[in-house]
């Protein structure tokens, strides 16, 4: 066998090496993906979008609290209300018992629209990289623009038809080691019309980007 081949050869099988040990600390360090699966996906008897047995669209103020309660990680909850007078939200802290994908340190949200819960925000741990190792692609990619320095875009990753969204702050260009190693927090909510209401670009770059 020719010496470069080989050479060839061992590089790659040091670079599979490399992503597959990667890949095994990622998903040791926030547990596995079923888990990140299973907390943030909806329950076999609760349609999407749902989280923890809340319906965005359907559950209102009072049973949302109510659900909130019961959980065995929420603590503090308080309620704010919103710009718009139909509009309020609540808060919550966590308690150190909540998965450990939660980021503890940033308080919950779940806003509210003339009683009816419409959108769950949930802060996490996770990079991109462990949310397409969990979920697999996202069915739409956006990217907006922000007045960051350097150069930085708001990217979402929209899953289970709108329902499930995940969105960070990512360096440009926003794909590659940029993307992946970005931290994501996730919405669950009500689906817009995505066709209508965003644009996918097919090769991310800042330079396409939404304004």
């Amino acid at each position: 066998m020719p010496r470069l081949a080989l050479r060839s050869m061992l590089w790659l099988g040091l670079l599979l090496s490399c992503l597959a040990v990667s890949a095994y600390a990622l998903a040791h360090r926030v547990g596995n993906y079923q888990e990140v699966r299973q907390f943030l996906e909806p329950f076999d008897d609760c349609a999407a979008p749902c989280w923890q047995g809340i319906r965005p669209g359907i559950t209102d103020s009072l049973e949302a609290v109510d659900k909130l309660r019961a959980l065995p990680w929420v603590t503090g909850l308080y309620a704010i209300q919103g710009i718009v007078i139909n509009d309020s939200y609540i808060r919550w802290k966590w308690n150190g018992n909540q998965p450990a994908i939660v980021d503890g340190q940033r308080d919950g949200r779940m806003w509210f629209h003339n009683g009816t819960v419409y959108s769950i925000e949930i802060p996490l741990r996770l990079s991109f990289g462990i949310v397409w190792s969990a979920f697999g692609p996202p069915q739409l990619e956006t990217t907006f623009r922000t007045p960051f320095t350097p150069p930085q875009v708001f990217y979402n990753a929209a899953y289970l038809d709108g329902t499930l969204q995940f969105s960070g702050i990512v360096l440009c260009p926003p794909r590659g080691r940029h993307l992946l190693n970005a931290r994501a927090d996730a919405t669950i909510a009500l689906a817009k019309d995505m066709t209508k209401t965003l644009r996918s670009t097919r090769q991310l770059e800042c330079e396409n980007a939404q304004r």
